[in-house]
């Protein structure tokens, strides 16, 4: 995985990293079903394989990614591994005991 590290409007650094994952072209929203479970996720569980943990283990990245969405129906957005410092953005922690988010 390639990526930039980005300070104000600044590229600092650009670097990579190996990680595993897997993704799917097939999303039918059943992941509760055992034989779908893995239906278009992209590894961001709160398992030590996901992306995150991956990277954060490599002591690349703090433990933590954010997605900025666009605001329409249109999409996109902007999809952040590891932390933006920005003192108007407020994080909302994945809550570790529960067996699905």
């Amino acid at each position: 995985m390639h990526f930039d590290t980005i300070v104000g409007n600044s590229l600092i650094s650009n670097t990579s990293a190996p990680v595993v994952f897997g993704c799917s072209s097939s999303q039918t929203g059943d992941l509760t079903k055992t034989d779908r479970a893995v239906d278009g996720i992209f590894g961001f569980g709160q398992q030590g394989l996901s992306i995150i943990s991956q990277l954060y283990s490599q002591g690349i990245t703090p433990n933590v990614f954010s997605h900025c969405l666009k605001g329409d129906n249109g999409g996109g957005g902007i999809l952040v591994l590891g932390q933006i410092v920005e003192p108007n953005l407020v994080y909302s922690p994945l809550v570790p005991s529960q067996y699905v988010f």
